[in-house]
């Protein structure tokens, strides 16, 4: 479907798996953006299920998300299902609600910190404690979620605001389109870990906050920004890049040029120097744009960075022997790739000994070369000629491999490594009895049920091999003749 529609996706068609919209930002433009994606269709002799499509709407649910003209909004299902949700008793149930949350967290202003109390319920050495600050901190999300923002739609070519705010614990972000009005896009938020983890590596305070200004310049070319104003709390690193204050430390040289190298990407670049202090106003463009648009929440990278940006220097001691030494020889092959003369008399000296071995292969019992036979055996009747295609037709070989029933076991592989068997696509389609009575609760406490039955679902597959096995066996021996021989008895 991603290649079949590579030239419209983003523009007038979006694919996820099995389902599509095709979109239009004119009514009357609709029918032609359909003719095409028809066309498309019938070239790859592809159909859709009639039941399953809606034309015309203007509105609809897509992956459990409304889309409506003006933007994106939360399902009223998930807004009913968070509603009804009660405050969890137990870690497994913290994880679910965590597993919902994150769901939405891009509707979500400010998400990690709304969650943090309830994600450190997750932590083992924290231990599960659901106190009164846990309650408010849950009401709060069950509250906002009643009136969460709708995410507007982007135009190609629109310039964007984005705004940052960094607490003790988090860092959010707000992505915002002005429209005459400024309108939320998407919602980011990240949980902050102690700074050393941060840097994955020792380093000094003029070392980290080079490290933090390269960081930001990497982030802001991903982006394509052209004009950069940067804010610095580092007087000494402000001082640098202005050439205010000379770089005399090799180290400092070499952040400092590395820093410019980094700003000659940018048509402009405005570096000065804050107090402390001022920092907060990070946090008041954030409060701002809440306050001008309806709280709307996304999700923040924050940059693990592993080793200095700069090239580690190698610190390189020379000795001198004055003495012939064992070394010498090893030395000279390293340095220079010279070997001794009479290398056999090296070889000797150094205690080297060639010894010859062959390599040995154990045993298989032919299961691995059986399953490889039935999967190309299952290509060559897709491919029908165009070998071309065997890696985008290997997938569907492989489900189909999984999920057909074994004579030998009366099993699927799936339900052998699962212990339940798959849903397959066609279910869903036809509305099986098992899709219809889908309860998600229910279908919990059942896995779990069969994951406790799963060695007794397998030694049940091996009896039935076994039992396989020995009718083959006395089918095969039906037609051999027996004949018995003694010692000694000549055999043509």
């Amino acid at each position: 479907m991603m290649r079949m529609f590579r030239d419209k996706i983003g523009r007038t068609v979006e694919v996820y798996i099995d389902d599509m919209v095709i979109k239009s930002k004119q009514e009357g433009q609709h029918v032609d953006d359909l003719k095409e994606v028809f066309e498309i269709l019938r070239r790859h002799r592809l159909r859709l299920n009639a039941d399953k499509c809606a034309f015309g709407v203007g509105s609809d649910k897509f992956l459990g998300y409304l889309i409506i003209e003006r933007g994106i909004e939360v399902s009223p299902d998930q807004i009913e299902a968070a509603k009804r949700l009660k405050p969890p008793g137990n870690p497994k149930e913290v994880q679910k609600l965590t597993g919902m949350l994150a769901a939405l967290n891009r509707f979500i202003s400010k998400f990690a910190n709304r969650c943090q109390l309830i994600y450190q319920l997750l932590k083992k050495w924290k231990g599960f404690r659901w106190d009164e600050e846990c309650d408010r901190a849950f009401q709060d999300l069950k509250d906002y979620l009643g009136r969460a923002p709708t995410l507007s739609a982007l135009e190609p070519g629109e310039d964007l605001y984005m705004y940052l705010s960094v607490s003790e614990h988090a860092a959010n972000v707000v992505l915002l389109r002005d429209n005459g009005a400024q309108l939320p896009v998407y919602y980011i938020s990240k949980m902050l870990v102690d700074a050393e983890t941060r840097l994955g590596f020792r380093a000094s305070n003029n070392e980290a906050e080079y490290e933090a200004l390269l960081a930001g310049l990497r982030v802001v070319m991903d982006l394509g920004a052209k004009e950069v104003e940067v804010y610095s709390d580092s007087f000494l690193v402000v001082s640098q890049v202005q050439g205010n204050f000379e770089a005399k430390d090799p180290r400092m040289i070499e952040y400092l040029q590395l820093a410019k190298q980094m700003m000659g990407n940018f048509v402009t670049v405005k570096v000065e120097q804050i107090a402390w202090g001022q920092n907060r106003n990070a946090d008041s463009l954030a409060t701002l744009a809440s306050s001008i648009a309806d709280e709307v929440p996304w999700l923040l990278k924050v940059e693990l960075v592993p080793e200095p940006s700069i090239a580690a220097r190698a610190l390189v001691l020379q000795v001198t022997e004055a003495e012939k030494c064992w070394m010498d020889p090893i030395i000279d092959f390293l340095l220079e790739d010279r070997a001794p003369k009479d290398e056999k008399e090296a070889a000797r000296s150094f205690g080297i000994r060639n010894r010859y071995s062959t390599l040995a292969y154990h045993q298989s019992n032919g299961q691995a070369e059986a399953t490889n036979k039935a999967i190309v055996c299952g290509l060559k009747k897709r491919l029908e000629g165009a070998k071309g295609r065997w890696a985008e037709e290997l997938p569907s070989v492989l489900w189909a491999y999984q999920t057909t029933l074994r004579r030998s076991t009366g099993e699927t592989p799936f339900s052998v490594t699962y212990g339940a068997e798959a849903v397959i696509p066609a279910e869903v389609n036809l509305c099986s009895a098992r899709v219809a009575g889908f309860a998600s609760d229910e279908n919990e406490e059942l896995m779990a049920r069969e994951l406790n039955l799963l060695k007794e679902h397998r030694d049940m597959a091996t009896i039935r091999l076994a039992e396989y096995q020995q009718k083959l066996a006395r089918r095969y021996n039906r037609a051999v003749r027996r004949r018995e021989f003694a010692a000694g008895d000549l055999v043509l």
